[in-house]
């Protein structure tokens, strides 16, 4: 499988299991049910970004926050957010999920 169709692949499994409030975000994905699934409460890093990475993450917690729910980020093993991780460990922040395939 060509690493350029994770992504595809991975949104077409977030569509077959819709959360109840969704939204994206300059190529991430957050997702909003309020139950105890973090597949469902959670931002999905699919896509390439334009905006600076500790800006969106700030912005996802935040949303996160008003819905009252903890922030958890998941990110593509093969994204082209591979720093993002260090970023966030750096930042003492947001916890992340295992990296999706």
């Amino acid at each position: 499988m060509a690493i350029d169709r994770i992504p595809q692949i991975e949104e077409a499994a977030l569509n077959a299991w819709p959360a109840p409030r969704q939204m994206v975000y300059d190529g991430w994905l957050l997702r909003f049910t309020g139950g105890p699934s973090k597949r469902v409460n959670s931002t999905n890093v699919l896509y390439p970004s334009r905006l600076p990475l500790p800006e969106k993450i700030k912005y996802c917690e935040a949303v996160y926050a008003q819905a009252e729910l903890p922030p958890l980020f998941r990110f593509l093993r093969h994204s082209a957010h591979r720093s993002w991780s260090n970023l966030c460990r750096r930042q003492d922040t947001t916890p992340l999920m295992k990296p999706m395939s």
